[in-house]
């Protein structure tokens, strides 16, 4: 019948493909990428090729090209998850199956049988197509119902909904990060101010758009202005002499002593915490503390500002969650391959299945091979569903260890990392940290998508991921490696700037970066980046120990 060449680099497809032909009476034998075809090819006869498109390396477009080169009357069959016939219309084939393929099609196309010219385009349209499918029903006892476009202008318009979303996302994305640098910047201003007229603050507190409150050195207070009377509901009378305490719920107290106790040793404190208000609901609010002196350098009293900022922790969380769908946006179509090649081997499975049904063995064995790609399919979407999902701050004892673990796995089940080599130098026995678990994968998964992608073009591609305990410092060092482009000389001061981007269009906004270093200051570490142009660079994150990470600075 034929000596088939098949190549294809996922092994599970490959090796069912292989299967199902040769179960047709085919000679067939596999190889995974395009090199090792062309060898097999000058060493050996065949009669047919059946390539993959999309492969790393070589893709099976240039494959053809190659072929055609020394071989001009060679029999080639393309396969795609997601190429479409108007590709490939150039190419001289002798015919083109998406993924999950038609078995008895390719069949046929094997035997110079007619094919029928009703195609399906794709098992599943996602909720854009509206308006631009049409179903149609084939008479084909072997073959089930399909859904087509309608036409050309209908697949055009389906590509430019897609585009528009993602447009619309990065938009909203971009007015949210303005909005929330504009309220940042008047915030600074009014603080800056605050600070030049210090001396001259009893005569302008009660005007101040923040709440000040002044202690005495036993932390009673001592005055309380109108905006901290309209924030925690209490008049002066009612707190005048009474402990600071009574502003705090009471699982803050332990930090609250920590922040005086930090306030009398360095002058001052600054971070973030929660108040309480006089009917009991607890908010979270940003927090500075300042020692006030008298002639001789004592402190004497404590200046405590605060301010609400329920408000800005929400848009701060939508931020979070935007940025989080654009990474996943760039992922979608790496998804849909792996999506689709599962469901290739389910497909296969199950029509050859149908082949023999009568005999049980072979038929349970279709099944086995179909569920476990169910279960491949499974583990993926749920990990995409936890990735994509909001989640509210939760600050806990982590081993960054397991975080890094967690990340890499999500990206190598996606195929983001699926054709580099993952070196991972961990150290073994590292403290733990303290910090949201959500927002730290964030930032490494962010930090290993760019690496992955300064790779494309790249000969080696090689990631390492690295760890290492400061003890000096107490600090955790994470560093995440690359032999990519790098990064030219000029650009390195502009990368954590918003909005600022290298990449070409639908590949990045500006806003990882700055998420990242935002993440990562907010658990009280910090982040550097050295690049040598040509060969490589190097993201190192550090993150504090312990107790370290969860108070302020």
């Amino acid at each position: 019948m034929g000596k088939i060449l098949l190549v294809d680099d996922d092994q599970s497809a490959r090796v069912t493909l292989s299967i199902a032909l040769k179960s047709e009476g085919f000679s067939v034998e596999i190889v995974d990428g395009g090199e090792e075809a062309l060898q097999r090819i000058d060493q050996g006869a065949y009669d047919w090729v059946i390539s993959d498109v999309n492969m790393p390396g070589m893709n099976g477009m240039e494959l053809v090209q190659r072929i055609q080169a020394v071989r001009p009357d060679m029999q080639i069959i393309l396969i795609s998850a997601y190429r479409s016939r108007d590709e490939l219309k150039d190419l001289k084939i002798c015919g083109f199956l998406e993924k999950p393929i038609d078995i008895q099609k390719l069949y046929r196309i094997l035997r110079h049988e007619p094919v029928p010219s009703v195609e399906p385009f794709a098992p599943w349209i996602n909720r854009f197509t509206g308006g631009l499918t049409t179903k149609s029903r084939t008479r084909d006892p072997d073959r089930s119902e399909v859904i087509q476009f309608k036409d050309a202008l209908a697949r055009q318009e389906f590509e430019k909904r897609t585009f528009n979303f993602y447009e619309l996302l990065e938009k909203k994305v971009e007015e949210r990060t303005r909005e929330l640098l504009e309220k940042q910047r008047n915030l600074e201003d009014a603080y800056f101010e605050l600070r030049k007229t210090k001396r001259y603050l009893e005569n302008l507190i009660d005007a101040s758009p923040e709440c000040v409150i002044s202690t005495d050195v036993e932390k009673g207070i001592l005055s309380f202005n109108t905006m901290a009377e309209k924030t925690f509901g209490y008049t002066r009378d009612e707190v005048f002499g009474n402990p600071i305490s009574i502003l705090r719920p009471r699982w803050v107290e332990k930090k609250n002593e920590e922040i005086y106790e930090m306030t009398f040793r360095e002058g001052r404190w600054n971070g973030e915490s929660e108040g309480m208000r006089k009917n009991g609901e607890v908010f979270p609010m940003s927090l500075f503390t300042s020692g006030v002196l008298d002639e001789e350098g004592k402190i004497i009293a404590v200046l405590d500002m605060s301010r609400d900022i329920t408000e800005e922790k929400k848009m701060e969380q939508q931020l979070l969650y935007a940025e989080k769908l654009s990474v996943l946006g760039q992922l979608a179509p790496k998804i849909a391959h792996e999506i689709n090649n599962p469901l290739h081997v389910i497909s296969a499975n199950l029509q050859f299945a149908q082949m023999v049904q009568d005999d049980r063995e072979k038929v349970k064995t279709c099944l086995e091979k179909g569920l476990q790609e169910v279960g491949r399919i499974e583990h993926l979407t749920r990990q995409l569903m936890d990735v994509a999902r909001p989640t509210e701050l939760n600050i806990c004892e982590l081993s960054i260890e397991d975080v890094l673990e967690n990340t890499l796995l999500f990206l190598k089940d996606v195929g983001e990392i699926k054709r580099l080599e993952v070196r991972r130098n961990f150290t073994r026995g590292l403290p733990r940290i303290s910090g949201d678990q959500s927002q730290l994968e964030q930032v490494f998964r962010n930090l290993i998508i760019n690496a992955s992608q300064a790779m494309e073009g790249s000969s080696s591609r090689i990631l390492t991921v690295s760890t290492r305990f400061l003890p000096d410092l107490r600090y955790v060092e994470v560093t995440v490696s690359d032999t990519g482009c790098g990064i030219p000389k000029e650009n390195l001061e502009k990368i954590f700037e918003p909005f600022f981007t290298t990449k070409e269009k639908g590949k990045g906004n500006g806003l990882g970066l700055p998420i990242i270093k935002g993440i990562v200051e907010r658990h009280k570490g910090r982040i550097e980046v050295t690049s040598r142009p040509g060969e490589g660079t190097d993201f190192t994150v550090f993150l504090p120990t312990g107790a370290q990470a969860a108070g302020g600075h």
